[in-house]
Formats: C-alpha cells, structure tokens, sequence
C-alpha cells in the first residue's frame, strides 16, 4: 500500500477494526438441502465463503475456507452459490478458475462440473427439479456476448448455446419439468433496468418467443409449477411481477412502488410463489422495504415485520428465506413464516463494541431540489444536542442507480459514535423510488445527483440539526464523482471519493462492456456530447473545488482505473488545492481485504478531523 498523507489516530468512537471483522452477508438459496448463502470475509484475505444450514444438522461450512466462491460476470458477479436437486445439493463457482462444482449430497464432496476460464466467467445458474438438467450464463468477452448454456449434469460435456445472439443475457430459469428455459436479454447502448426483454424457448422443438418493448424493464423471470410463466415488468412505471403468456405481459396489479430493484449483481429475487397461486414480494417505499402478500385477486396484504431493507427472496410453501435488516440489526439470513409473519434468523448476528443506547437509528428526511423532491435518511450522533450541532458526513452511493435503505451498518455507527450525523443521499437516479425518479438522471449525471446532496445538506443545516460550517462528503464509484463535483459548490469543507469516477471521457474508452452503453443514458452518446462529458469530468473542473480532498483507490481496479485517481490528484494539486491519494495493492472495484478496510476509515477520519480542525 502507498501511503500519502495522514497519519494522525483518533481514539475516540467505533475503532475502524470494527469494520475489517464485519463480514458481508450474501443472498440465501433455498433447496432441498437446506438453506445456504455467502459471506465475503474480510479477515480471509476478502475471500467468500458460503454457510449452509441442512434440513436437518446444524449450521456449518459447505467448504473449507481456501475457497473462493465468486462469479466474476458482467464485472459485479452474483449468482456464484445455487440451490441443486438430484445428486447435487448445491452448485458453486470458485473465483480463481471460474469452474461449476456440484457438492454431492451424500457427502458434501464437491465435483468439477465445468472445468473453467478466468477469462470466460460463468454464473447465474438454474436446475430443473429433478436436477437432470443445468441452466447457466457464460460471457464470451473476447466477442462481446453472454450465451444461456444447458447441460446434462449427468454428462457435463453435453452442452448447448440456448442464446448467443444478444450482447447481454441474465436470468436463465427452467421450467419445473426442464422442458422450457427462460432468461432476459438487452442489447449494446443500454442496460437492464432502461429496456430488456425476455426469450423463452421450448428445449424440445426449439420454438422461441420474445416478450418485452422498448421503454420497458423486465427481470427476474420465473416458472410456476403449472407451467406459469412470471417476471417483474416496469410498463406501468414501477417494477410489479407480471405472467408472461404469447399475448404479451399482464401485471397483476397496480403499484407505484418497485418490487424489485436494478440487477447490478445477478441472482436476486425480490418475489416468489406461495401455494394458494398468490406471491410474497419485496415492495419498496422511498428506499424502505417491506414484505408484502399478493392474493390470486390481485389484493395486497402486509406482513408486518421490522424489516428494512429486504432481498433474496425465496418460498417454500408458506415459508421464506430472506437476507433482511432492521434498524437495528444488520443485514442477516432469516427464516419467514408468511402465515404469522414470525421471523427467525439463520446467520449469526454480529455485535459491535457498543453499548444500546450509543447506537443511532435512521430518521426519513426530504427536501426540495431543482428537478423535485429528493430523498434520504438522516442518523444524529448519541450525544447530538440543539446547542452544539455535529458536522455532518454526506454520503453518496454508488451506482449511481442503486439506493440506501435505513438498516442498521457498522460503517454508519463507525461515524455517528466519533461524533459524526450521516446523510445518506437516495438522489435523482436512485432505485426504490419508481421509474420516473430513476429516470430524472438521464443526461443529468453530475448535475441532478450534486444538486440533490447539496439540497438535503443545506435542508439539514437550517433546520438546526447540523453544523453547516463543518460539512464533508463521501461516495464510492459513481458516488465519488458526485462528491468531487460537489465540491465545486463551495458547501463541504472536504470530500472523500473512493474508487471514484473522475474522468469520464476515459470512463468512456476504458469501461468493462456490463457499463459500457450506461454513459448514453447518463450523458448521452459520443461523439456528439463530448463536451457534456468534459464539462461533468472533476479532473477537468479541479481549478474549481473548493475543499480538501482524500482519493482512496484499488490498484487493480478494472471499472474505475487507477489512473484516474493519479490524474485528478495531480490536477487538484497543479491547481494550488489539496489531494491526498491512498492506493491498496491488490484491491479491485471496492476493498475486500480486512487491514485495507481498517486503513481506509482510519485514513478517512484523520482526513476530516485535520481538515474540521482548521476551522
């Protein structure tokens, strides 16, 4: 790691090791083997590992910890660990050779399947209910596609490219008979959430249908028992499941709020079937999620719960599995009875080193932008009081259409307990808002997302809640371009990107393919809005910040290149301000590794302390 600048320690609060021991816990699957899901361990060298709890037995590893279980498709993975049937109880792909394993379910033996390549990654992948059959992706980057491929897992070499005509492929699911296959698909110039369309063919007489139009998002499609075939359709302006049939694509009902969310990461679920022909689903108010039963009438019915934030949905019968968080727990597997609403949990949960009554809750807050109201959640520090107001940390997501949800996170708890209220920001663009939110970032990326940080920050200063002298901002990716322009505002005293975007013009040419096509939304095409992108691009506008600003960046990262956090450092000093940068060795696009976790909030606080110091 290359270190430059800060090296004072704070001893007040959360110590920063906190967040290197906070493992991430991943989606669950559930099959006839029980309950299983991933957990990215920092104190692992960031490797993850997947947990299972047997039908009957106890919790315990389904691999040693020299595993490495990640998919590395379409850049962000997901979909490495599936549930299997037959002989296989669970399919996993391992991170260095990108191999399918079955783990047998006699003994938990795992069985090379399909021999991998790094350069080719695999994932995503789907079994027929006797487990004859295997349904995966595979993306060809070399020639710009990911094929749909089914094999015979009782003869692995026996496979068959189902779809090798479209750029992008997602989501390949078989019908319960193996007989059928659906999956999605979306062409070059666009990404999943503005228009994707879903294929479904006949395995037998190799008949196609192509449901879906222009304008429109469909995800996370789904077989029933009956042959039915389901997916999450935003025609009517929010994601609502929705039966698929050679007419065209009916919603059940009628929302304003999503039931799903962007599929930056494959394999998520966010609705599945229930006996009586009804659904549980995961709706989603203004970034907050709740639990929801859908009648065969299409009536809504809420099942209470303290859950937050909830994803990974799963059903068995009236039960469900899901990876949930609350206020006041962080995101765990837990077990759902649909009928009572009971909750269970399944993963351990993790204590952080403070007391109850230290430990700061999410407050809804808005306020008016200039394209509507804007959206977040405001955390006051334990010991905030109306006669000394706490320096607020605004904190930008990445994405930049993904959301914040108001859960319980140690990162959240790690800066309320040194003294720190948190905003986080669900700007224009952000999902768990509906359509027409995410829709207010196109051609408006670095204008519509700074505008709205600054409104919700300013909002929090009058009100009295905030010191509004002694404000600094944060975000990671695309959030990190958000903070370095708003920068340019004069409203933070400092701001802190990491892995941040910095030049998209380069962004443009050196992007990996998932992303490739999201810049004509966000900015528009090239050649024709070159100079939208040069106008947006921090590392263009760094004569204009106004504040001191800490670059942390991973050195092999493939979505954000390092170098442009070297070009903008040296721009921001070129033109007489402050950069410091930081560089993890062996760190990608986000920090896995537990001592670099550590380092870069230590380095983050001595940043802000210095710098607030000044004043």
């Amino acid at each position: 790691m290359a270190d430059e600048g800060g090296n004072g320690r704070s001893n007040r609060g959360l110590p920063a090791s906190a967040l290197a021991e906070s493992a991430v816990t991943g989606i669950p699957c559930l099959g006839p083997g029980g309950t299983a899901w991933t957990e990215m361990d920092p104190r692992n060298k960031g490797r993850t590992r997947v947990w299972v709890l047997p039908t009957r037995g106890s919790l315990r590893p389904l691999l040693d910890d020299e595993w490495n279980i990640r998919s590395r498709v379409h850049e962000y993975g997901g979909g490495a660990l599936w549930a299997g049937a037959g002989t296989y109880h669970w399919y996993v792909v391992d991170e260095p050779s990108q191999s399918i394993w079955g783990i047998r379910a006699d003994d938990f033996t795992p069985q090379r399947l399909l021999q991998g390549d790094p350069d080719t990654p695999v994932g995503d992948g789907h079994v027929c209910a006797d487990g004859s059959r295997l349904v995966f992706l595979r993306e060809e980057v070399a020639r710009n596609r990911t094929t749909v491929v089914v094999m015979d897992t009782a003869a692995p070499r026996e496979q068959r490219v189902l779809d090798g005509r479209h750029a992008f492929c997602a989501a390949p699911r078989l019908s319960a008979d193996g007989r059928f296959a659906a999956w999605l698909v979306w062409d070059d110039g666009t990404m999943p959430w503005e228009t994707s369309r879903l294929q479904w063919m006949d395995l037998v007489t190799g008949e196609r249908m192509l449901a879906g139009s222009d304008g429109a998002s469909l995800l996370e499609p789904r077989w029933g028992a009956d042959g039915s075939l389901y997916c999450l359709s935003d025609q009517g302006g929010a994601w609502v499941p929705a039966r698929v049939t050679r007419a065209g694509i009916r919603p059940l009902l009628r929302s304003r709020h999503d039931m799903g969310r962007p599929p930056w990461q494959l394999g998520n679920s966010h609705y599945d079937l229930l006996p009586d022909g009804g659904m549980a689903a995961v709706r989603i108010r203004h970034g907050r999620c709740e639990l929801v039963r859908i009648h065969p009438n299409g009536a809504l019915e809420e099942i209470n719960g303290p859950d937050n934030d909830l994803e990974g949905l799963r059903t068995d019968g009236w039960q469900a599995v899901a990876l949930a968080g609350t206020a006041d727990a962080g995101r765990r597997v837990v077990r759902i009875d649909l009928r009572s609403g009971e909750r269970t949990p399944l993963s351990p949960a993790r204590a952080l080193p403070l007391p109850e009554n230290r430990l700061s809750r999410a407050q809804p807050v808005s306020a008016a932008g200039p394209r509507g109201r804007t959206y977040g959640f405001f955390y006051a520090p334990p010991d905030a009081t109306p006669d000394s107001p706490p320096p607020l940390l605004v904190r930008a997501h990445g994405g930049p259409t993904a959301m914040r949800s108001p859960v319980f996170s140690p990162d959240t708890q790690f800066w309320t307990s040194h003294g720190f209220a948190v905003l986080d920001v669900n700007y224009s663009g952000s999902s768990g808002h509906g359509r027409a939110y995410r829709e207010r970032l196109r051609g408006q990326w670095g204008r519509a997302d700074r505008d709205d940080c600054i409104a919700l920050a300013i909002a929090m200063a009058e009100q009295g809640r905030v010191d509004g002298r002694r404000m600094v901002i944060t975000g990671n990716s695309a959030g990190g371009l958000t903070v370095l322009n708003s920068l340019t505002r004069g409203v933070f005293a400092a701001g802190t990107s990491r892995y941040g975007v910095t030049d998209l013009e380069l962004l443009a040419r050196s992007t990996h393919r998932f992303e490739a096509g999201y810049l004509a939304f966000l900015l528009g095409t090239l050649p024709e809005h070159i100079r939208t992108y040069r106008r947006r691009s921090p590392v263009n506008q760094a004569s204009h910040l106004r504040g001191a600003v800490l670059l942390l960046q991973g050195e092999d990262d493939p979505v954000v290149p390092v170098s442009q956090a070297h070009a903008i450092r040296d721009a921001i000093t070129a033109a007489g301000g402050e950069a410091r940068l930081v560089v993890y060795e062996g760190e990608r696009h986000g920090f896995r590794k537990g001592e670099n976790l550590e380092d870069s909030f230590r380095q983050e606080l001595d940043f802000y302390e210095e710098v607030l110091r000044r004043d």
